[in-house]
């Protein structure tokens, strides 16, 4: 019964995840990312896997700083570096296998390319520098809803770069 709770955890967060990138505005698509990714930070956490577990809360932790917009506290530029250290920090200080290595790569890549704000820039992360090492990361740990989730996350991308067409979704509204 705890494995299925462990997996459906993961599925919820893959719905909110999978969902994200069809939604336009970039604010929107952000903090909708935040709860999928928060879901998976549960799981991680119910699946020992406590490298993801850490640095997914920093990603998290991120996106909020990000859809608090218009108050400058939470603007500061450099806020994208703080966090990319931190998650750097916790992958280290929670590292417990080889594979590790790529859910800080694909984390770290997240922070900074969800910080440009810019739809174009965050989907072209997600398909190169974000999904792909989730998805090995997600396979190694046994989170099914992460491998789905990065699998869909990354053919929703591709859709809405069709539907919207990169040129318009260069932009940070």
């Amino acid at each position: 019964m705890y494995t299925i709770a462990v997996q459906l955890i993961g599925f919820v967060g893959m719905a909110f995840c999978i969902g994200c990138f069809q939604i336009k505005s970039s604010r929107w698509m952000i903090l909708c990312q935040m709860a999928g990714n928060l879901l998976f930070v549960v799981q991680f956490l119910m699946l020992g896997a406590y490298s993801g577990c850490a640095t997914l809360a920093f990603g998290a932790a991120s996106s909020l700083f990000i859809g608090l917009e218009g108050h400058a506290w939470a603007e500061w530029r450099g806020w994208r570096w703080v966090f990319a250290l931190l998650t750097v920090a916790a992958c280290l200080l929670t590292w417990s296998k080889p594979y590790d290595f790529f859910v800080l790569v694909g984390q770290v890549s997240f922070i900074l390319t969800t910080w440009t704000k810019n739809g174009r820039v965050i989907r072209l992360g997600k398909l190169t520098l974000v999904g792909p090492p989730w998805i090995v990361y997600n396979l190694l740990v046994r989170s099914y809803g992460g491998v789905i989730s990065e699998t869909f996350g990354i053919i929703s991308t591709l859709i809405s770069i069709w539907r919207f067409g990169l040129k318009a979704l260069d932009q940070s509204p």
